[in-house]
């Protein structure tokens, strides 16, 4: 609905222009566009102004990583802004421990369910989030996550020279 009418133009063209972005600007891919906190100022033909916080449609692609443009349109008008897309990952980083290697993932976005495996559990397999060798060889370890159906991963090879602890492994 619209909200108190604000100075008056002169008679012409309707407008639509955006007054503040919404509160949320990145996205990832996949997400849903969040419109909370977009305020957007219409001028109709007569020249008669409103700030609208509602009523209006926005259609956005943000099905790829990148600067996206959002088009607003009210009353058949229309104006753009943009945002930005990310595109969902996972890193690793690792801590020795006399039994093995700990290993921790970082999503972005933040707090997401990691899974990890290994190539080949008979060179090193997984305690929770500990890899222990297991013989000497080597095995390609995955954390993986999923985000809005899509599939984020990272594999580092793992080589055990002894076989006796992940300590004596290579981690690359």
């Amino acid at each position: 609905p619209a909200k108190q009418p604000e100075k008056e133009q002169p008679a012409g063209k309707a407008s639509l222009s955006v007054v503040n972005r919404p509160s949320k600007t990145t996205y990832y891919i996949g997400d849903k566009l969040n419109t909370t906190g977009l305020t957007a100022r219409y001028t109709d033909a007569s020249g008669k102004a409103q700030t609208i916080t509602s009523g209006f449609t926005t259609n956005a692609d943000l099905s790829s990583a990148g600067s996206k443009q959002v088009t607003v349109t009210y009353q058949g008008v229309s104006t753009t802004f943009n945002v930005t897309v990310k595109t969902p990952s996972v890193t690793v980083t690792q801590e020795e421990l006399s039994e093995g290697l700990r290993l921790y993932a970082t999503t972005d976005p933040a707090g997401q369910d990691v899974t990890w495996s290994s190539s080949n559990p008979s060179v090193a397999y997984f305690e929770g989030k500990t890899l222990h060798a297991a013989g000497s060889g080597t095995a390609v370890i995955s954390a993986t996550m999923t985000y809005n159906g899509r599939y984020s991963e990272i594999k580092n090879r793992f080589s055990a020279d002894d076989g006796q602890s992940a300590r004596g492994g290579h981690f690359k």
